[in-house]
């Protein structure tokens, strides 16, 4: 089964973001960008998040923030399809970068497994690790 990440956040988040992966992993293949319209419409927004969604068999929605116009949004959607999409908040380059190489190899639960546990690891207190 093939995966698609959607990125979706505040302003211009996720294309900011999808342009780093594209310049660090050199591609951005079954990633998908929703960023807010400007002026914000949050009807335009949710159109455009749910027609990502309705066109891909499986889909991990990656937030910047929980709680914010992106979350409420994707989780709206989520409960509309919740048999072929996941969400996650928090997102980060790490996890992103982590997921790009699995998304036509492993199922949509073991991507989301994936991408969190990387973005939970790859929060550091250097001063810790180093024991400084």
């Amino acid at each position: 089964m093939s995966c698609t990440v959607v990125l979706a956040g505040h302003e211009k988040f996720a294309s900011a973001l999808a342009k780093t992966i594209e310049f660090i992993y050199g591609s951005r293949d079954g990633l998908i960008t929703v960023d807010m319209p400007e002026p914000f419409n949050q009807q335009v927004y949710e159109e455009s998040l749910r027609k990502a969604v309705q066109e891909h068999e499986a889909v991990l929605i990656l937030c910047d923030l929980f709680g914010g116009s992106p979350f409420l949004t994707s989780s709206r959607i989520l409960k509309e399809y919740p048999e072929k999409t996941e969400l996650l908040t928090g997102v980060n380059l790490g996890m992103v970068l982590e997921v790009m190489p699995l998304l036509n190899e492993s199922s949509l639960q073991d991507i989301k497994r994936s991408a969190k546990e990387s973005g939970m690891n790859g929060i550091v207190d250097i001063k810790e690790r180093m024991s400084i």
